[in-house]
């Protein structure tokens, strides 16, 4: 899908899509899927498009399709992950994000779809162990490590939450702007050393005012 002709019809049902015309986009896929069956990313559209008509079960039977056609293809199990949460499976969604992180570690974004899924479970302490897995595997990960400080805080680490976030603003200074109003860190702003943190992207952006001039 990265390379559409813009007369082609998925690219067709990806405008009816964001102008939420469902039948024209399930007319287009359904014309594309004929001529190109194993398309795991159009078949995850279609699948996104029954759903949006209310028909879960069609749905899931596309998206079950996918890691059918393609069962080494990462894409197709997190496509199909992401449907079953979004459809109250998450059980079933942590038993395919688990198999995908066993087979790539490195897989950031099924480490942290793992992450939201298992939060929203109450599971803190096992959403943190998932986190810090796969940070050793992607440390660069900023979405993972802020996740990470957020299951800390949760947990009542402080300490290691305001290390975490640390590590998150090295890597890139604008995160501290996301500290104030996160509910999990807003009981700890008014210590100090939490304060200069957030306040240090000011001083970020002062040096880099300084070194353009």
């Amino acid at each position: 899908l990265a390379e559409l002709e813009p007369e082609s019809p998925v690219a067709g049902a990806i405008l009816a899509l964001e102008d939420e015309e469902l039948a024209e986009a399930k007319s287009s896929l359904e014309k594309y899927l004929e001529e190109s069956p194993e398309d795991t990313a159009a078949l995850y559209l279609y699948s996104t498009t029954l759903a949006s008509q209310g028909d879960d079960e069609a749905a899931l039977e596309v998206i079950e399709r996918g890691p059918e056609i393609r069962p080494n293809a990462s894409d197709a199990h997190f496509n199909r992950a992401a449907h079953l949460d979004g459809v109250g499976r998450s059980d079933e969604a942590i038993e395919v994000l688990r198999g995908l992180l066993e087979r790539e570690p490195d897989h950031d974004a099924a480490a942290l779809q793992l992450v939201i899924i298992l939060r929203k479970k109450g599971e803190h302490a096992e959403a943190l162990r998932v986190s810090e897995a796969a940070l050793e595997e992607q440390p660069g990960a900023l979405l993972l490590r802020y996740k990470q400080a957020e299951s800390l805080a949760i947990l009542g680490n402080k300490e290691a939450a305001f290390d975490a976030l640390c590590a998150l603003v090295e890597l890139d200074p604008e995160a501290a702007l996301a500290i104030e109003e996160n509910e999990h860190f807003a009981p700890h702003v008014s210590d100090p050393k939490w304060r200069a943190l957030i306040d240090s992207v000011h001083v970020h952006d002062e040096n880099c005012d300084h070194e353009a001039s």
